[in-house]
């Protein structure tokens, strides 16, 4: 995570129940989570495996 170009700026990763977290205390509503994992090719040419959650929500 520490080698990716963007992270530079101040991203952070957050895992699901740290996501969940944050919807608990938004003005939203989670109506359905997705884990996802894809293996895509990193610039330098070898496999990378990605995780990400697609969190769908709904304005309280």
């Amino acid at each position: 995570m520490k080698i990716l170009p963007f992270t530079e700026f101040g991203f952070t990763k957050y895992n699901e129940s740290k996501f969940i977290s944050f919807i608990e205390k938004s003005d939203f509503k989670l109506t359905n989570i997705q884990t996802k994992s894809e293996t895509i090719n990193s610039k330098l040419g070898t496999l990378i495996q990605r995780d990400f959650i697609i969190g769908q929500l709904e304005k309280i």
